[in-house]
């Protein structure tokens, strides 16, 4: 069984051996610029495909791995992540992941809200309120 999707790419093939060196080359420009995780959703099935969608779209979308067969999970600058938004195809969202944990009890709301405040830095996830992010 093959599957071909008859898709019009806005920008042309990259081959493989050109990926890497500009990866390795972003790399190295941007070791300081902080990134974030990301999972981005898509129909069953096209995981393997989404995966190969963000490996090729972006050189600083890095550790792309497979999360069953309708979702893929990645780090990104905040700049590769719009990026990924505005030009991948094959993802139906994505997400920025915020703090999570497997030791928080939460039940109610006012849990979510201790939960929150404590581990959710809000001015980087939202701004400060003065205009811009």
């Amino acid at each position: 069984l093959s599957l071909s999707l008859g898709f019009c790419s806005p920008f042309p093939k990259i081959q493989r051996s050109n990926v890497a060196s500009r990866v390795v080359l972003n790399a190295q420009a941007s070791s300081s610029t902080p990134t974030s995780s990301y999972l981005a959703t898509c129909i069953p099935g096209l995981s393997e495909i989404l995966a190969d969608e963000l490996s090729e779209i972006h050189s600083e979308i890095v550790d792309i791995s497979t999360s069953g067969n309708a979702a893929v999970t990645f780090r990104a600058t905040r700049e590769a992540s719009l990026y990924a938004l505005c030009w991948v195809r094959t993802a139906h969202r994505i997400l920025e992941l915020v703090p999570a944990s497997d030791q928080a009890e939460i039940y109610d709301r006012n849990d979510l809200m201790e939960f929150i405040k404590h581990e959710v830095n809000v001015k980087d996830l939202l701004g400060d309120g003065k205009g811009g992010l």
